[in-house]
């Protein structure tokens, strides 16, 4: 096993550099995370505040930070949570209208977007990538 592996603090601390609004909301999560001690809790429940904030994001700072922990094996362990509850989200609400699909074309990395694009075929038969 990876001694050197990152903790979940660490992981939302990496994602949410740069994004001052998100600064409470990290705190806020890691709060809730003592009382359900689950890792893709925490991350779910950071999937959900990036909808919150759509607006207030640095989005090309954060989809080189979503690049960085995918491509990170001290992350590994996060590997799916990020998949599912913050790509596979965000995926969503661009299809749906809520989230400008300019954004996600333009800023997400190469691991991301070969993910999102075997994600959306699979979900939908097409793909905005």
């Amino acid at each position: 096993m990876n001694q050197n592996l990152k903790t979940t603090e660490d992981l939302l601390q990496e994602l949410a550099h740069g994004q001052s609004c998100l600064e409470n909301e990290v705190a806020k999560i890691l709060d809730k995370g003592a009382s359900f001690s689950i890792d893709g809790m925490a991350i779910f429940y950071f999937g959900m505040e990036l909808t919150e904030h759509i607006d207030q994001m640095d989005w090309p700072l954060f989809f080189q930070m979503i690049e960085k922990v995918l491509s990170d094996n001290s992350y590994q362990q996060f590997r799916d949570d990020i998949r599912t509850n913050i790509l596979e989200s965000l995926s969503n609400l661009a299809s749906n209208g809520s989230m400008p699909t300019a954004l996600l074309i333009a800023h997400v990395g190469p691991i991301a977007r070969e993910y999102l694009r075997a994600y959306e075929l699979q979900v939908s038969g097409k793909t905005i990538f």
